[in-house]
């Protein structure tokens, strides 16, 4: 959620994240509603730290470009 989001109240944010037993409701400093194109590596930064708390090995997007490239071409 951007800090900025004037079109989705933090309480409506947290209380779905509470309901699915989310990890965390995270707010991003200088985002608004769009908070992935407003603030793309912070978004990026909090995902993958999810993904790490709960064990998953995030494979690097190059790498998957790579492979998918690689199989096409077989």
């Amino acid at each position: 959620r951007g800090a900025h989001d004037h079109l989705v109240p933090r309480r409506s944010a947290i209380e779905p994240g509470r309901l699915a037993r989310a990890d965390a409701v995270v707010e991003i400093d200088g985002a608004g509603h769009a908070v992935h194109f407003d603030e793309p590596e912070a978004v990026a930064a909090e995902v993958r730290g999810f993904l790490a708390r709960v064990g998953v090995v995030p494979t690097p997007a190059r790498a998957t470009r790579a492979t998918a490239r690689t199989a096409d071409e077989r």
